[in-house]
């Protein structure tokens, strides 16, 4: 823990001093070194923008950038609220600027090499700060394969201008904070963040035993580990005669907390329940921090109307002058399949679509199928085409000369309502061939983990998703939608492809904590397994030169 009250009492000694030789010397000798590409560290502290701040004190002449008693305990301030962000203040020097202070102020403040010291590496300390707040510390290249979002570029000259203004105009501080993001998404993370932090001092965490399922009515030891662990959650009370009992106001309190964590809501606590309440209040704090950087790595990519998918949280979100107009449930990639992270532009959808077969889902499963029944491909709504377009007839083919990794026909099946991609798909062509459709497995929708796809999203209203879409389309409506995608006798549905007038963002995101509609966070598992490399990538040191 940061301790403010240290570092009000050494920094009480600071005084503005004038600019003197001494000092702009002992800044020039520094920047000597980090023109030359020499390795530069002060109380073991590396410069690390070391390009920026060559150009920055060149700009100054050497001069001291910080100064003034009650400016430099706001930036201080300011740094050791990056605690508050997820972050952590010994990345930007916040312990070593302490101790530099006292050091300048045992040497009766006659020490212009400290101060020197203290004005570079508080300099490097708020770029870095700044630029993780701007953009996230972890690299999300590094960590995510799939990931296209665009990422800032830092031209020394225009970052030493930048900070160079904002010192003079005094405005580092409240540059700061307007570079964190603004949603409200962001604030709730940080203020929950603050809650398992507190909990983690209050408490030594202890496993509630997962020994025995609990049910409610039963009375067990372990009842009382449960509702002691909802307690400190603050989803139960501690008052009771019967702490050992399992009665309705714990059993109320369990659906709360299952809700909360993406569990089945049954009011039972069972392995999925177990998981989610033996999760100590470290990792949530850490959860929270490492979900905080995801926030901060999209967050100039967001624009007044866009799509949001949740991958870890199963979930959807139609953004409209930057408000959610729309959720909306869906599936994803199955662990084998995963569901890629990516932003791309949608700029059209199509009612009644066809699906061309994957070639991989023919080898695994269709071709088995049709050669044990070439009835199957007309019952299920497929066609055959050789490589000339040509369709084939299935009841007349050599079937016993083709194998699963020999088939060259191309399999597509037609609109209906069996159709895999279901009534519609909307598409912003990426090089993954992922995109959201309907699905005629609409059951499925019912579970709470929906990872069940080939890696493309399925949504669980789509029709009310392409009813949004064309609100500015006049000649379609919900009715003529609906319309379009029946089937009845005097009706066969035709593919029909409609584009949008002004294409839509789309980002696909992995977030395992995620905003509820009544305000409040939800903690998703960790499907993929993303988590671990993130988080661990978060907690190293930073380097400047990463990105």
């Amino acid at each position: 823990m940061f301790k403010r009250s240290l570092m009000l009492l050494v920094l009480c000694c600071w005084q503005s001093l004038p600019v003197q030789a001494a000092l702009e010397d002992e800044i020039f000798t520094i920047m000597q070194s980090v023109h030359q590409g020499e390795p530069v560290q002060f109380m073991a502290e590396p410069v690390r923008a070391g390009d920026i701040l060559d150009v920055f004190y060149a700009g100054r002449e050497y001069a001291p950038a910080w100064e003034g008693y009650d400016y430099i305990k706001q930036v201080l301030a300011e740094v050791a609220g990056s605690e508050q962000e997820g972050l952590n203040p010994e990345d930007y020097h916040y312990s070593a600027l302490l101790q530099l202070v006292e050091d300048y102020r045992a040497s009766g403040e006659r020490n212009q090499r400290v101060r020197a010291q203290f004005d570079v590496l508080l300099s490097d300390g708020i770029l870095l700060y700044a630029r993780h707040l701007q953009e996230g510390k972890v690299d999300p290249g590094a960590v995510e394969e799939s990931w296209n979002f665009s990422r800032r570029e830092f031209d020394p000259q225009t970052v030493a201008s930048r900070l160079s203004e904002a010192i003079k105009t005094r405005k580092v501080v409240e540059i700061l904070e307007d570079m964190k993001p603004d949603v409200e998404f962001y604030g709730l993370m940080k203020n929950e963040l603050q809650r398992f932090k507190g909990l983690e001092k209050q408490y030594v965490f202890q496993p509630v035993p997962d020994d025995t399922v609990l049910k409610p009515g039963m009375q067990h030891p372990n009842v009382a580990a449960l509702r002691e662990q909802l307690a400190r959650l603050g989803l139960a009370s501690r008052t009771t005669a019967t702490p050992d009992v399992f009665d309705d106001a714990l059993r109320d309190s369990v659906e709360q907390f299952q809700r909360l964590h993406a569990v089945d809501v049954d009011g039972v606590v069972g392995g999925q329940s177990f998981r989610a309440l033996n999760v100590s209040y470290a990792d949530r704090a850490d959860q929270i921090r490492l979900n905080l950087d995801r926030v901060r790595w999209v967050q100039d990519d967001r624009t007044e109307e866009m799509v949001l998918v949740n991958i870890a949280g199963y979930e959807m979100y139609y953004f409209r002058d930057d408000e959610v107009a729309w959720r909306t449930d869906v599936m994803v990639g199955t662990i084998r399949n995963e569901t890629p992270i990516f932003h791309a532009s949608m700029s059209y959808l199509v009612l009644n679509p066809t699906w061309t077969v994957p070639r991989s889902i023919i080898r695994k499963s269709l071709f088995a199928k049709f050669a044990a029944d070439p009835g199957y491909v007309k019952a299920h709504n497929y066609k055959l085409y050789d490589s000339e377009g040509v369709e084939a007839d299935p009841a007349s083919m050599d079937w016993a000369s083709y194998s699963r990794n020999r088939f060259p026909y191309r399999v597509v099946q037609q609109p209906g309502p069996g159709n895999a991609l279901g009534r519609v798909k909307f598409m912003f062509p990426n090089k993954h061939a992922v995109y959201l459709h309907d699905t005629p497995s609409r059951a499925l929708f019912s579970r709470t983990d929906r990872a069940f796809s080939h890696g493309c999203v399925r949504v669980k209203d789509p029709l009310n998703f392409a009813d949004l879409l064309l609100e500015d389309n006049t000649d379609w409506n919900r009715q003529r939608i609906d319309e379009t995608v029946s089937v009845t006798e005097q009706h066969s549905p035709e593919q029909t492809v409609l584009r949008l007038k002004k294409p839509v963002d789309v980002m696909l995101m992995y977030w395992t904590v995620s905003p509820t509609i009544d305000g409040d966070l939800q903690f998703h598992p960790d499907v993929y397994q993303r988590d671990p490399k993130s988080l661990a990538s978060l907690k190293e040191t930073p380097h400047w030169a990463r990105l």
